[in-house]
């Protein structure tokens, strides 16, 4: 509905990561990805903003702690410990056919951290 329907008496917007991730969850990862991609602070700075601003929610949420924002959570990772970009490209249409993209891929995960994130580029498509 339009932000001025007036049959809509009050709109609520959930602090909390439910069946559905909060908005500000998904904010806070995507400024934090968006800032590590392309290496622009101010987008750091939004989301470090908008994490402290959260900062109650984080320390105390019906005694739960942080159990009710685990995606919150794996942002404040991101921003804290800077993931790793990992970019993998194959010119083969089955990258997992590379012997090299698959060495890569093995040594990957036996080190991956849960805030890394990779990028793989395969002839002109991407996946991630």
């Amino acid at each position: 509905t339009h932000n001025k329907d007036s049959s809509v008496l009050l709109r609520m917007k959930d602090d909390y990561d439910g069946a559905e991730p909060s908005s500000n969850s998904v904010s806070v990862l995507n400024l934090v990805r968006l800032g590590a991609l392309v290496k622009d602070e101010k987008y750091l700075d939004k989301a470090e903003k908008t994490v402290e601003f959260l900062r109650p929610h984080l320390e105390v949420q019906d005694g739960l702690g942080t159990i009710g924002q685990p995606l919150l959570v794996k942002a404040v990772q991101q921003l804290v410990h800077q993931p790793r970009q990992i970019f993998l490209a194959s010119p083969l249409e089955n990258v997992f056919e590379d012997e090299a993209v698959r060495a890569v891929l093995s040594n990957l995960f036996s080190t991956a951290k849960p805030w890394d994130f990779v990028v793989g580029l395969i002839g002109t498509r991407r996946v991630v």
